[in-house]
């Protein structure tokens, strides 16, 4: 009973391990991936006291766990079957509208044509209720070179990474897309124009300088550089792609430096 309880455990942690790091980096919901850290996170703890019990309470414990452990191993089974169909629902729901694809299957974040509809839905709020809408633009510097340089896997790697971390740092109601090319628009409902510039700062602490493999197989370290742009919707304000365009042309670097190998 002992070495199968070893071997359920040591299995039970393995896959809360990975199924925690796939969650992070394939589900841009926070709330989702939130319920599979939690979750993952509970059932590697309950294994870790059932094994200590195991140690330190001996023959006691052992007559526990064989009533505790057919239920344990349910309770386990059925929490990930529930996030499972949850997940499936979250992609399901996401992915498409009216079978239109509107998720970048690289890096989780919303499409071009996801990204023109909402856009287009927020200017239409901003100008009714008139309430603030704000759109910034963020670039990977000199993309196009490291790709070419480094390889595409380095590029995409880079991305994912960017989404990830915007994802985790944004609100629910913000908006995270892609246009390639190593860029991001994001859609800022409900943001003045004062708030802006503080999280730009605070996106730039976050993510410049964020350290990516190359992909080269010579196990070199590519530290990316970021710029942003900024734009705010006005009663004057007709369509999305202005908002957009003003904000890419706004967009700078604060550092000189465009792409630093260690």
């Amino acid at each position: 009973m002992l070495l199968t309880c070893l071997i359920t455990a040591a299995l039970i942690m393995t896959a809360s391990v990975m199924v925690y790091r796939v969650a992070k980096s394939t589900i841009a919901d926070r709330r989702l991936r939130t319920l599979w850290a939690g979750t993952s996170a509970t059932i590697a703890v309950l294994t870790i006291i059932a094994l200590v019990s195991c140690v330190l309470l001996g023959p006691a414990a052992m007559s526990f766990l064989q009533l505790a452990y057919p239920v344990a191993t349910g309770i386990a089974i059925l929490s990930y079957a529930i996030l499972l169909i949850k997940t499936i629902e979250y992609f399901s729901n996401i992915n498409s509208v009216n079978g239109i694809k509107i998720v970048d299957p690289l890096t989780g974040a919303y499409n071009q044509i996801y990204l023109e509809q909402r856009l287009s839905s927020e200017i239409a709020r901003s100008h009714r209720y008139g309430s603030p809408l704000s759109v910034v633009s963020l670039s990977i510097d000199d993309f196009a070179g490291l790709q070419e340089e480094y390889g595409h896997q380095a590029g995409g790697i880079a991305v994912k990474k960017v989404a990830v971390k915007l994802a985790d740092l944004l609100r629910e109601t913000d908006v995270v897309t892609t246009s390639g090319n190593g860029r991001f628009i994001l859609v800022l409902p409900d943001t003045p124009e004062g708030s802006v510039d503080g999280l730009i700062t605070r996106l730039h602490s976050a993510i410049d300088g964020m350290e990516v493999i190359d992909g080269s197989g010579k196990e070199r370290s590519v530290f990316i550089s970021v710029k942003f742009g900024k734009s705010h919707c006005g009663l004057k304000t007709d369509g999305g792609q202005e908002l957009i365009d003003r904000a890419i042309e706004r967009e700078a670097s604060p550092q000189p430096d465009l792409l630093r190998i260690a």
